[in-house]
């Protein structure tokens, strides 16, 4: 019985590794799915960042335009070179040239605001910007970047406007080369769910922009659920305690409910220190238990597998342990019930001990114990032992 009882161990032994392997399976592929989300989060925090960067350099070059336009230009100088109030048909003409403009650019790119302003920072016309029509001396030259277009830079950057974000662009308007510019264009973009849809469709990111602690814009790719989408800003109040995002404005991968990661990121620009940003999420395809693991596999999978080995370790296996049941059961057995039938036909008077093995033969010899004291108390004189018959010739 030992062969038998060895290969017991044995099909124990190789259910327990085989049943330890698919959870070993399981965490290091989730781990891995981790760590592939985690890379994922940061390809995505880098390609939005790119696309914003992208974005500005486009609408910059489509402000090149508005630039040499004469109206624009001819406006500007004559309201640059008088100190006193600007003529309503100057800022007219401005508003008139700068809406024409916009109407003419592509609808991906176009502004949702766009501003004319002279050399001393006054806004001679403007579109788009409903909150400036009533102010009679709005003015922007406080603004750093309109500071910068005023002396002649190309500048982009980001702001935070009654509780919205808007990327900016400007550029300066020159009349004379040899002199300061006549004034500067402003362009304004509004961070809005057709944005952040755009944004996601080109670089195939799920994103959300906050600011003052709240949600101003989101979108995903197709087939990402809304679920996904509201759980990547959940976590936005939790960042004023996040040191690495107040020090170096990028959090690490966090993982949130049901394996979604996020990193959030803040824009740079002036809504920098206002902690306006941006999130990228991504969800880790983990399973549950290691049956989903094997549900994983499609058909291809199945094929590529080494089924002759398979086919191989079933059939060495099975024949082994068939083997070690026919000489450790099998044939002992039959041994026995032949023993039995010819005892029974008064053949023999005793088992024939040296025929067995193992356990069969202490049980053969207590039989023909047995048989000696049961003959023995009925009063049958107790026959001398045929030796020959008990050990075999």
């Amino acid at each position: 019985m030992l062969l038998s009882r060895f290969w017991y161990l044995i099909l124990a032994f190789a259910l327990g590794l085989s049943i330890g392997g698919l959870f070993l399976a399981q965490t290091v592929y989730n781990r891995a799915s981790r760590d592939s989300m985690e890379q994922a989060l940061s390809a995505d925090t880098q390609v939005v960042k790119w696309y914003l960067n992208d974005d500005a350099r486009r609408r910059s070059s489509l402000l090149l335009k508005v630039c040499l336009d004469e109206t624009i230009r001819k406006e500007l100088h004559k309201a640059s070179s008088k100190d006193e109030k600007v003529p309503q048909d100057v800022k007219d003409r401005t508003r008139a040239a700068l809406k024409k403009l916009v109407d003419e650019m592509p609808a991906e790119y176009q502004f949702t605001s766009l501003f004319a302003i002279d050399q001393l920072g006054r806004v001679i016309g403007q579109v788009g910007f409903d909150q400036a029509a009533g102010i009679e001396h709005f003015d922007m030259g406080g603004f750093a970047i309109v500071a910068d277009a005023l002396h002649g830079w190309v500048r982009d950057d980001a702001w935070v406007l009654d509780d919205s974000i808007y990327l900016v662009v400007a550029r300066p308007v020159e009349v004379d080369t040899a002199q300061m510019p006549a004034g500067a264009v402003v362009g304004l973009r509004i961070v809005d769910t057709s944005f952040a849809k755009l944004l996601s469709k080109r670089s195939g990111a799920t994103v959300g922009f906050f600011a003052g602690g709240t949600v101003k814009a989101k979108a995903s790719p197709d087939g990402v659920g809304a679920t996904q989408l509201d759980t990547i800003v959940a976590d936005i109040k939790n960042l004023a305690q996040n040191e690495a995002y107040k020090e170096k404005g990028t959090t690490k991968p966090k993982v949130l409910m049901d394996d979604i990661g996020v990193i959030y990121s803040k824009i740079p620009g002036e809504a920098w220190d206002l902690n306006a940003g941006y999130v990228v999420g991504r969800t880790a395809s983990v399973v549950k238990t290691p049956y989903d693991l094997l549900q994983l596999a499609d058909a291809k999978d199945k094929k590529a597998l080494p089924w002759w080995i398979f086919a191989l370790v079933v059939v060495v296996g099975a024949g082994f342990g068939l083997i070690s049941s026919v000489f450790e059961h099998t044939r002992p057995l039959r041994t026995l019930k032949a023993e039995a039938e010819r005892m029974a036909k008064g053949e023999i008077d005793m088992l024939q001990v040296s025929k067995f093995r193992g356990l069969y033969r202490k049980i053969a010899s207590d039989l023909n114990d047995g048989t000696d004291k049961v003959a023995a108390k009925g009063g049958v004189p107790r026959k001398a032992a045929d030796l020959e018959s008990v050990l075999g010739p």
